[in-house]
């Protein structure tokens, strides 16, 4: 970043996301391998936390845990007063589509349909009418300076428009949670700082507490709350 923010001094009594000795294994073959092994965090709301590390050190499967994705193996993970790892399918399932937005380094944009109608894919799902839901995704297109390319399909879209259709996929719903998975890996240099800029400005709506997991050191400089893991352990602060 060129002018990096001043983080601010976050207070929340009630964290918006809690985590105690949260752990999650696989098996391969005989062999069980720690994904993740004890993590314990609070992310208050309102945060742009980042989670940094190397390849395969656990950040996916964090993500994917505090998303309801999958179950933790040990331990609690509480979001937005839902506990995940109490929770039946059904419940998950609601709280996957209210509660989270979800971001991918790819997009994740079905190739077949324009922008308005994967970012309004979201409000479908809840169960709004069509003509709304598109009425909404336009709006919120527009906010993003693609007004102009909201009936394209993904394959006409930059990978930076791209990405940004994706992220006005997961905020169209005003989820509390948005979690981000390496967002700018396939993005270049400017692409990505317009989108670490954009997730920046949303957990400052007050609106929205974001996620991201990223290998990127720099970004640091822009987060509010550093979650540093190593082969699926956090390191000490």
């Amino acid at each position: 970043m060129d002018t990096p923010p001043v983080p601010r001094p976050l207070v929340d009594v009630v964290p918006l996301v809690r985590a105690e000795g949260l752990s999650r294994h696989y098996t391969r073959g005989s062999e069980i391998v720690d994904a993740l092994a004890d993590i314990t965090l609070d992310i208050p709301r309102g945060a742009f936390a980042v989670v940094l590390g190397p390849s395969g050190c656990g950040k996916s499967t964090l993500l994917h845990l505090l998303g309801g994705i999958e179950r933790p193996s040990q331990g609690a993970v509480t979001v937005d007063g839902v506990s995940l790892e109490r929770a039946s399918e059904a419940e998950l399932t609601r709280f996957r589509r209210r509660s989270v937005g979800f971001i991918f380094q790819f997009y994740n944009l079905l190739p077949f349909i324009s922008a308005d109608e994967n970012v309004a894919l979201p409000l479908l799902a809840v169960g709004q009418a069509r003509a709304d839901a598109l009425r909404a995704a336009r709006a919120i297109l527009d906010q993003m300076g693609l007004g102009a390319r909201r009936g394209h399909r993904p394959a006409e879209l930059s990978g930076g428009e791209q990405q940004r259709v994706a992220i006005a996929r997961a905020i169209i719903t005003r989820p509390p949670l948005i979690l981000a998975d390496e967002p700018t890996g396939d993005l270049d240099a400017a692409g990505a700082e317009a989108v670490v800029s954009m997730l920046r400005d949303l957990a400052r709506d007050g609106q929205h507490t974001i996620v991201m997991a990223t290998h990127n050191q720099r970004l640091v400089q822009a987060s509010d709350q550093v979650i540093r893991l190593s082969s699926g352990r956090r390191e000490p602060r």
